[in-house]
């Protein structure tokens, strides 16, 4: 990764060899948009401040024979990157790639609900390389079933999720919950469920933290007082509180959090009666969004002034539903950002957690970000969720209510884990290992 001349012949020629695969019995090769994306994302991570001169105690790594294992800060990777990025993307467009859009067949316009939504339940023209082995999206439904509610049939109640993921999902405006000015956490408001398999679904007294967000949300977390896509009985609805039904005490797996994962989630599954019982769905490897935002990231390192910085990172907005951010300057909701290199990174950074979360995604890009220690944007020494012990019955005022945001526990965090430590018992196994 750190030098063109050590990555596999493969990967660094221009002149690509190998057929697009058509069968689709053969979809999990590698075909020609896999090497392609693949040595584009290599020299992504390669550009990156950890990998590029920014982990100042892997400079002082070497050899025995004092050969340094990291390089210095060298701008021109990120021009590398931008190369091979574009050479990608010209191919991904020629061969008819796209980013995945479901549109209405009578009005002929964009259901962004079920764009978000339908991307994960069937090989589309956005996947560059999907898995079918996938232990969690295999057909047996052991997916789906590790995310349900404990009180849905046979659910686990397995799979959490934190509140600063929860935090990082826009507005239906797309701003950050904390600068929309029409976002309020104060009460409880009735909505609809837009992940119903019948609609429209009503789910009551919805605490307004998960009002008015945008799609992915609601097609990404399970929150308190949310309707199954299937109900087991009329008004049901998930309560994740001290004394409800899918409390840490009586979930078969504690959650930990107040949320669950709900993202890939198939909405027409129910393990019961004549619906549909088992769906097996691509594990997806690389898609076209991801690209998207590399993209616009590389751009802003090399020249903030780029239009393609906004153009890209807009168009996975837009089919997200939510205004970009050429929308949001020419209306003056936020402004500052278009231009702006800082501005324009935080953002890139804060699409990607929302686009590919749960995706596995975060964890390499927060590191070759670097931005884990703490007090920093990823912090990773704390954890939060909402109030687990707390009653839902109590006002969010309340210390002893469910609703109000609270440190679930503290992780350890060294630098050292940038790069994950290799444990002494494997160092000791080759006496050349630094």
């Amino acid at each position: 990764v750190l030098d063109e001349n050590y990555l596999p012949t493969t990967l660094r020629s221009t002149n690509m060899t190998g057929e697009e695969v058509e069968n689709m019995n053969e979809i999990v090769r590698p075909t020609r948009a896999v090497v392609l994306a693949m040595r584009a994302k290599l020299w992504v991570y390669a550009a990156s401040k950890l990998f590029n001169g920014g982990y100042k105690e892997a400079l002082d790594l070497t050899n025995e024979d004092g050969t340094r294992l990291f390089p210095e800060y060298n701008a021109s990777k990120w021009e590398t990157a931008k190369k091979h990025l574009e050479t990608f993307l010209r191919f991904a467009e020629n061969e008819g790639y796209q980013l995945f859009r479901v549109f209405d067949k009578n009005s002929g316009a964009e259901n962004h609900s079920q764009s978000v939504y339908r991307l994960f339940q069937e090989y589309n023209k956005e996947i560059i390389w999907a898995d079918t082995e996938g232990y969690m999206l295999d057909g047996n439904g052991s997916f789906d079933r590790r995310c349900r509610p404990t009180d849905i049939m046979d659910g686990w109640s397995g799979v959490g999720v934190s509140q600063q993921a929860v935090d990082a999902f826009f507005t239906k405006n797309g701003l950050d919950i904390f600068e929309d000015q029409e976002h309020d956490e104060t009460g409880f408001t009735d909505i609809e469920n837009p992940c119903a398999y019948k609609k429209p679904q009503i789910d009551k007294q919805i605490f307004n933290m998960y009002v008015d967000r945008e799609p992915r949300f609601y097609h990404s977390v399970t929150y308190q007082g949310k309707s199954w896509h299937i109900q087991q009985k009329e008004g049901w609805a998930v309560d994740f509180s001290v004394n409800g039904n899918n409390s840490t005490n009586i979930a078969w797996r504690e959650h930990y959090t107040g949320y669950l994962l709900y993202k890939r989630c198939n909405q027409e599954l129910y393990p019961a009666g004549s619906y549909l019982q088992k769906y097996a769905r691509p594990s997806i490897l690389l898609r076209l969004a991801d690209f998207y935002l590399y993209y616009a990231e590389v751009c802003n390192e090399i020249n903030p002034s780029d239009p393609n910085i906004i153009k890209y990172l807009d168009m996975v907005r837009d089919r997200a539903g939510i205004p970009g951010y050429q929308e949001l300057q020419n209306s003056g909701k936020k402004k500052g950002v278009i231009g702006n290199y800082e501005a324009q990174a935080y953002a890139i950074r804060r699409e990607r957690q929302v686009e590919f979360f749960s995706e596995g995604q975060r964890y390499f890009d927060i590191r070759r970000w670097m931005i884990c220690d703490a007090g920093e944007e990823a912090d990773q020494t704390v954890f939060y969720g909402m109030n687990v012990d707390g009653e839902a019955s109590l006002p969010p005022s309340d210390p002893n209510s469910f609703f109000h945001r609270k440190l679930i526990r503290n992780h350890q965090w060294v630098r050292a884990m940038y790069l994950y430590p290799i444990p002494h018992n494997e160092i000791e196994k080759s006496p050349s290992l630094v």
